[in-house]
């Protein structure tokens, strides 16, 4: 669905013919329509429903693949707007997939909304955090690579070269020692 006030700009048609070559349905629909059924509170003019093939998200089948590879792995984010953040700064920045472990759903309205459209671009797998999860990795290979507040060697570009997981923690607790003590621990130095 697009709003009717939307349907006719000029980046909104080239959007309406895409759509349409690609055998998906556009429905104009008056603005206040949008805003009682879309599940945001502000929504921005489109909105669409689709489905997530079931198996899509299975850890392994972003693990396995051989070569240089950058993985993303959030341990426990809990703010989906946060999660959806980073999941479009991976795509942007060019990893090769993102393992969500427990937190936020990186397939739910809030997160897909920051993602902007980056959830259809990126690999993403949901997993529960757990210490086989980290196995899994280690033992196919990546260097697990965890993002620490303070304390860790400062960041540099060569840390994430090779085949690499990034682990993102927590916004508040951060990474739990079972991680830590597997990972080598970088932190972006700050001045704040």
């Amino acid at each position: 669905m697009v709003s009717a006030d939307r349907a006719g700009r000029e980046e909104s048609r080239a959007r309406i013919a895409r759509a349409l070559r690609q055998g998906v349905p556009v429905q104009p629909v008056r603005r206040s329509l949008l805003e009682r059924i879309a599940p945001s509170a502000s929504p921005q003019g489109w909105l669409a429903a689709c489905r997530f093939p079931e198996g899509e998200g299975e850890p392994m089948r972003l693990i396995r693949p051989a070569g240089e590879r950058l993985l993303l792995l959030c341990w426990e984010v809990q703010d989906p707007g946060n999660l959806g953040s980073i999941v479009r700064s991976a795509a942007a920045f060019g990893a090769d997939g993102l393992v969500a472990a427990g937190g936020a759903d990186p397939f739910g309205p809030r997160a897909v909304r920051a993602a902007a459209g980056a959830v259809h671009r990126l690999p993403i797998a949901r997993a529960e955090p757990s210490a086989e999860l980290i196995g899994a990795i280690l033992e196919s290979g990546y260097r697990l690579v965890a993002a620490a507040a303070h304390g860790g060697e400062p960041a540099d570009p060569e840390a994430l070269r090779g085949r690499t997981a990034l682990v993102l923690g927590a916004e508040t607790a951060g990474l739990p020692p079972e991680v830590l003590d597997r990972a080598r621990a970088v932190t972006i130095p700050t001045t704040g």
